[in-house]
C-alpha cells in the first residue's frame, strides 16, 4: 500500500498536474521514507510493528499533498485528515489498549512472552541456567544473559545464510550453527513459540534436525498459548 501511494502521488503530480511544486524539505522526507521502506523490504520480513517507523514519514507527505490539491478545499478535507491520523497507526493503538488494560488491572506495563518467560525461569530455577531463545529473544536481556552466539542475537538470523560471512566466530551455515549451539553450548532451556523453528520451513534440514534433537534430549516443562519452554533431560537435573 505504501508503494502504491508513493507511485500514485508521483503520477498525479507529473501527469495530471494536481499538485504545486513540492518543497525541498518534503522531498527529503520522501528520501527518508523510501530508504526506510527499502531497508525493511531487504530485511526479508516486514512485521506489522516495524511499520510504526514509517507512519510519521507517510503522514507528512499525504497531508502536504492534500493541502496542495487545486480542486479540493483544504477546509473540506480536514475531517478526513483527522480520520487518517486515527487509522494509520493501528498497530500502535492496539498496544496502547493492552497497556491501558494492564494499568487498569494493576499489572506491570511490561508485557509479552519476552517478559513472562524470563519471570517463569527466575521463579522456578534458583541457580542461573543457560537459555536459547528461538523466539522472544529480549528474554536474554531480562535474564542478564548473552545469546549463545553472535548470529542468533536475533533468532531469524540463524537461517540467513548471507549473514554468516560478515560475522566472526560463527560456523559455515544454519545447520552447523544450530549443531554447535545444541551440542557445544548445550542450553539448559530452549524457548520458542512452537515445537519447531518458527523462522524455518517445517520440512527443512535445519528444522528436521532440531525437532529430532528436541525429542531426544528435551522435555516440555511450560506452555502458554504461543510460548513453550523445553528443559534439557539429564540425570542430575538442573
Amino acid at each position: 500500500p505504501f508503494i502504491l501511494l508513493f507511485l500514485l502521488g508521483i503520477w498525479n503530480r507529473k501527469r495530471l498536474g494536481l499538485f504545486e511544486k513540492e518543497p525541498a524539505k518534503l522531498s527529503w522526507i520522501w528520501v527518508v521514507f523510501v530508504g526506510m521502506l527499502y531497508m525493511l523490504i531487504k530485511s526479508g520480513k516486514v512485521n506489522s510493528h516495524y511499520l510504526i517507523q514509517l507512519f510519521p514519514f507517510i503522514i507528512l507527505p499525504v497531508v502536504a499533498w492534500i493541502g496542495q490539491l487545486k480542486m479540493i478545499s483544504f477546509q473540506k478535507v480536514k475531517p478526513f485528515l483527522f480520520a487518517l491520523f486515527l487509522f494509520i497507526p493501528v498497530e500502535a493503538y492496539l498496544e496502547y489498549g493492552v497497556i491501558g488494560k494492564r494499568y487498569w488491572e494493576g499489572q506491570s506495563l511490561h508485557n509479552g512472552y519476552g517478559i513472562e518467560v524470563p519471570e517463569y525461569i527466575e521463579e522456578h530455577y534458583e541457580e542461573e541456567v543457560s537459555v536459547f531463545f528461538l523466539d522472544y529473544h529480549i528474554g536474554y536481556w531480562e535474564l542478564d544473559q548473552l545469546p549463545p552466539s553472535k548470529i542468533v542475537t536475533h533468532p531469524s538470523n540463524l537461517l540467513r545464510k548471507s549473514n554468516y560471512s560478515f560475522i566472526e566466530e560463527t560456523r559455515e551455515g544454519p545447520l552447523e550453527e544450530l549443531q554447535y549451539i545444541l551440542n557445544e553450548y548445550k542450553p539448559n532451556l530452549i524457548v520458542s513459540r512452537s515445537e519447531h523453528i518458527s523462522f524455518a520451513e517445517k520440512d527443512s534440514e535445519v528444522n528436521q534436525y532440531y525437532e529430532q534433537f528436541l525429542e531426544e534430549h528435551y522435555q516440555l516443562v511450560w506452555e502458554e498459548k504461543n510460548a513453550y519452554v523445553f528443559k534439557k533431560i539429564s540425570r542430575s537435573g538442573l
